[in-house]
């Protein structure tokens, strides 16, 4: 036999009555009118009339009103949370587009930092080779692409990599 996944023992099969009598069932009803659970109400110390049911039919109604506002509360929660995961994960983007901007303005410094060098020296071999009549300038051997120069942590990286691969063999 299957098992219904309704079913609850611990509040379906009670144990602490040997014996269940005069009792109500009734399904609970939400606000659209549909069943949303079963009240079981049982062992009532009066017989059943017609003012118990009526109270029950309005208690099945405001447990069925209470089930639906949890629910949707449970839904606006689900959905604040889901929106908060969004923006956690927005500001990640952000940080880490952040850190990609700061290595590239390091990256911009560097260069102006090299091109100033450069162009003192360029500017010193200039005014060497105009007043030095003999003078030539040495043959630049540096690389001069820049876009592919390593920042300094890109570097160190690498030569840890490559100390580790050393170690290795």
């Amino acid at each position: 036999m299957a098992q219904s996944n309704y079913f609850a023992p611990e509040s379906d099969n009670v144990k602490a009555y040997k014996n269940i009598s005069n009792f109500v069932i009734t399904p609970i009803i939400g606000h659209d009118g549909k069943p949303n659970g079963v009240l079981q109400l049982y062992c009532f110390k009066q017989q059943i009339n017609r003012m118990l049911v009526k109270k029950m039919v309005a208690m099945r109604k405001f447990v069925g009103g209470c089930l639906d506002t949890i629910n949707l509360m449970n839904q606006n929660l689900e959905t604040v949370v889901g929106a908060m995961s969004m923006v956690r994960q927005s500001m990640l983007a952000v940080i880490e587009r952040e850190k990609e901007a700061e290595k590239d303005h390091r990256l911009l410094i560097e260069l102006e930092q090299n091109v100033k060098a450069s162009s003192k020296e360029i500017t010193s071999w200039f005014t060497r080779a105009m007043n030095e009549p003999g003078f030539v300038p040495p043959v630049i051997e540096e690389e001069t692409n820049y876009a592919s120069k390593k920042l300094p942590e890109q570097r160190a990286g690498e030569e840890a990599a490559e100390l580790a691969k050393k170690r290795e063999t």
